[in-house]
């Protein structure tokens, strides 16, 4: 079974219709010298998303010196690989829907050295091609091959040259024109190789050096490729719009009429795309009694990586971080009340992918008390209250009491006094009387 980013795919029921086969199937080369074929899917008008193959060649007559990406597949489970002690190359690879469809699908091109005279055939197995229905059908009915003949290279039989008389002089040697040096680029948009940019619009200059005619350039995802001899004119410069994320190479080389220079390759790393999203956690409960909470958060960047984290609290910048330093994040003492934490990670190109928490850091656990508007009341705070009421309240029933019970007493002492007066106002006059 193959496994790719974005789809799954293994083998089914065998289904006619997809061929493998190596293009050009024949050819001829001398010992030393190289050859190319390449490996090239037909489909037989069936959709497809992977291919696996192992090719086979003999290792006495032939040395792989090369086995390169053709351009059909993006996903490669096994990165095509050569080996001379077993005489293979190996490969898987796989695209995303709709898969492809054709008859000429390029996959990889090998290239081989010859090592002895002989006829060396190369042979296709191991072969799966799989529809892409969702169930990986195998669609593969069979398998070309490729025939070369090698041979001694012919030797070169030295000319002699004819005798000039003497009375000729003889004519003067054209000085040889050397061919220019490499044409040095340069970039303003990305002028550092080993960076990421978010720019997807890289434009470039490069020296245009004196008896140049013209310049071949070309701009792709592969590091060595050598442009075609085919002049684009004297123009010293090239932009590319709406470029896709990825590592990207401009190659440009200079004709004069000492022929074709060697290729300069200039390299732009483009990253649009921000750090996955993530969220914060706190350990623990929130809110919390702990003022030094614990917290995590991490996340990645697919192409260019995580550069660093820079964490705010409060709106007010706190701490930046390295990747690696951030599980767990303690933050410092922190007063009690409710807070907001943000984090902003950054990747190697400026992208920035954001988070936030809001918390709260509490002296007293929520199961002894409760909030009233901005203030958290202790259930022991309440109790002492109503105690204390209740306290004041027997405290003056019984001062309201006592006053009831003086009052009375008063109003006793002073019937009784007034009964007094009477009782002696009545003696005196009966003592009057009787006088």
């Amino acid at each position: 079974m193959l496994v790719m980013g974005g789809f799954i795919v293994g083998t089914n029921v065998a289904h006619a219709g997809a061929t493998l086969f190596l293009s050009p199937s024949g050819g001829s080369l001398t010992v030393g010298g190289s050859i190319s074929t390449t490996v090239v899917v037909n489909t037989g008008g069936d959709p497809i998303n992977a291919v696996q193959a192992t090719a086979s060649f003999p290792t006495d007559l032939l040395e792989a010196t090369a086995v390169t990406q053709s351009g059909l597949f993006d996903f490669w489970p096994v990165t095509p690989i050569y080996s001379n002690g077993s005489g293979t190359v190996n490969f898987a690879g796989g695209l995303r829907d709709p898969g492809y469809t054709g008859t000429s699908g390029s996959i990889v091109t090998i290239t081989f050295k010859g090592k002895k005279a002989g006829t060396a055939t190369i042979t296709l197995g191991s072969v799966m091609i799989l529809k892409n229905d969702g169930d990986g059908t195998d669609l593969f009915t069979g398998a070309g091959s490729a025939t070369f003949t090698i041979s001694e290279p012919t030797p070169i039989t030295p000319i002699k040259p004819t005798p000039v008389p003497d009375t000729e002089e003889p004519e003067e040697p054209e000085p040889d024109i050397e061919a220019l040096p490499a044409p040095v680029i340069y970039s303003d948009t990305h002028p550092k190789q080993d960076s990421w940019y978010t720019d997807n619009s890289p434009a470039f200059y490069w020296d245009k050096l004196e008896g140049a005619e013209g310049f071949s350039y070309s701009f792709d995802d592969k590091k060595n490729t050598i442009p075609d001899d085919t002049t684009e004119g004297t123009d010293n410069k090239a932009n590319f719009k709406k470029t896709k994320d990825g590592v990207w190479y401009l190659h440009v080389k200079v004709l004069n009429k000492g022929g074709w220079s060697k290729t300069y390759h200039y390299r732009v790393q483009i990253d649009t795309t921000p750090p996955l999203e993530f969220d914060i956690r706190m350990e623990g409960e929130n809110p919390t009694k702990l003022q030094e909470p614990k917290m995590h958060f991490a996340t990645v960047d697919e192409l260019s990586g995580v550069d660093r984290y820079e964490l705010s609290l409060d709106k007010e910048p706190y701490a930046v971080l390295e990747t690696g330093e951030t599980e767990p994040f303690t933050f410092s003492k922190l007063p009690y009340g409710e807070h907001t934490t943000e984090v902003q990670v950054y990747d190697k190109a400026g992208n920035i992918q954001s988070s936030s928490l809001d918390f709260n850091v509490i002296k007293y656990s929520t199961e002894s008390g409760f909030w009233l508007w901005s203030h958290f009341i202790l259930f022991s705070w309440l109790a002492l209250i109503l105690l204390i009421i209740i306290l004041a309240l027997v405290i003056l029933l019984c001062l309201f009491l006592f006053v009831c019970c003086r009052r009375k007493e008063d109003d006793e002492d002073e019937e009784q006094k007034k009964q007094s007066r009477w009782k002696k106002a009545i003696l005196n006059k009966i003592r009057k009387e009787k006088n």
